[in-house]
């Protein structure tokens, strides 16, 4: 038994069960050279599992090597595969929740790929928020305003009526302050959708995954942890 505080649940009994001595702690970030892929900062990986709420989490992880990361080859509107999946899903939250003629800010937006959708689709507006964008690597949009900062508390006079975070959350070392953040923000605005979308750690541990466990991922959810995360921050789910 190890004694942390769980960042997801604030409790402090953890289980150590799964470790990597050294993995590059970028692996999305191009290189100019082989050298300079060689050279790739190495840390650790260290999977702990609370054993209060089953939220699992890179214990060894640090921030900062990540705080000014850009330039990531992170798109994969490349892939058939992945457009048949993104498409679908845009149309059935589209049609679902009826994101139509509305305001949708996504945290985490990337290059816009899944922002420019919602919007194409239901006749939307989009303000995506990412730390690392790069406003010249993205076709310009009049429906889409793109803001390069890190969620935070100035921006709760953002009015919307979907808040979106697509494969983001798992990149967060504190989900329950990160959470905590958002709630604050719009507690004051009429009740709105929220969708987030993160790997599924059961799948991963299913099928021994283990390409799906690398640095930049500091936090594995469950079904169960990420309920827990949710309903902990006063949200109800309408469905996982």
């Amino acid at each position: 038994m190890l004694h942390c505080i769980c960042p997801n649940c604030n409790h402090k009994i953890v289980e150590l069960f799964y470790s990597i001595k050294e993995t590059p702690v970028v692996s999305t970030l191009l290189s100019n050279n082989r050298e300079e892929a060689l050279n790739v900062k190495m840390q650790p990986i260290d999977l702990v599992i609370c054993l209060h709420c089953g939220f699992i989490f890179n214990k060894s992880y640090d921030f900062s090597f990540h705080a000014k990361l850009e330039d990531h080859a992170d798109q994969q509107g490349y892939s058939s595969t992945f457009n048949n999946f993104i498409t679908n899903l845009t149309k059935r939250i589209v049609t679902k929740y009826q994101i139509k003629n509305k305001t949708v800010l996504e945290i985490g937006c990337g290059k816009g790929d899944f922002l420019k959708l919602v919007c194409s689709e239901g006749n939307n507006v989009g303000i995506g928020i990412d730390p690392s964008l790069v406003i010249t690597k993205i076709q310009p949009n009049p429906k889409i305003n793109y803001i390069k900062a890190y969620y935070a508390k100035n921006h709760q006079n953002i009015k919307s009526d979907l808040i979106c975070c697509r494969h983001t959350l798992e990149h967060i070392a504190s989900p329950d302050t990160f959470i905590n953040l958002i709630y604050s923000n719009i507690s004051n605005q009429e009740s709105q959708a929220i969708l987030f979308e993160v790997p599924d750690t059961t799948r991963i541990l299913k099928e021994i995954a283990f390409w799906d466990i690398y640095y930049e991922h500091c936090s594995y959810f469950t079904l169960n942890s990420i309920q827990y995360l949710f309903e902990n921050n006063h949200f109800w789910i309408e469905d996982i």
